[in-house]
C-alpha cells in the first residue's frame, strides 16, 4: 500500500471531524440568537403576590375550560384529513378559548401572564394547585 492511500482514511477522518466540529460551533453561536427570540415572545411574568386569590380562581376556571376545548379539539383533529378543515377547527377552538377567558373578565395576555409564571414562581404554583382542587370539587 502506498503512503497516500494509508493517509485517505484519516483525510476523511479529519474532513468529518472538521464538518461536526463546525456544526457544533454553529449551534452554540445560535442558541443566545434562539434564547432571545424566545424570551421576546414569552410572556412577561407575574409573582405570586401579584395575583390576588379571586383573580387566581377565575384563572383555574378559565384553565379548566381552556383544556377541555384543547382535548375535544384533538379527538376531533384525529380523524379529519383536509388541512383545511383542521385549520377551521384550531380558529373555532381559539374562538371559543378567548371567549371562555375574556368571558371572566380576564384578558388573554394576564391569562397567559399567570400561565407562563406558573412554571418560574413555586409560590404561584403552590397557591394555583389548592384553589385548582377548591374548583374542580366545585364542578363535579
Amino acid at each position: 500500500m502506498s503512503t497516500q492511500s494509508q493517509s485517505q482514511p484519516w483525510s476523511r477522518v479529519r474532513t468529518a471531524s472538521v464538518a461536526i466540529l463546525s456544526a457544533i460551533v454553529i449551534a452554540f453561536l445560535a442558541a443566545p440568537v434562539a434564547s432571545a427570540r424566545q424570551q421576546e415572545s414569552a410572556p412577561p411574568t407575574v409573582s405570586s403576590a401579584e395575583v390576588a386569590d379571586d383573580e387566581l380562581k377565575k384563572f383555574a376556571k378559565n384553565m379548566l375550560d381552556v383544556l377541555a376545548i384543547q382535548q375535544r379539539v384533538q379527538q376531533e383533529l384525529a380523524s379529519v384529513q383536509e388541512p383545511d378543515v383542521a385549520t377551521q377547527l384550531q380558529q373555532q377552538a381559539n374562538q371559543e378559548m378567548v371567549a371562555v377567558v375574556t368571558g371572566r373578565d380576564m384578558d388573554v395576555e394576564r391569562y397567559n401572564s399567570i400561565s407562563h409564571s406558573l412554571g418560574v414562581d413555586a409560590e404561584l404554583k403552590r397557591r394555583f394547585d389548592e384553589v385548582k382542587e377548591e374548583v374542580e370539587k366545585a364542578t363535579e
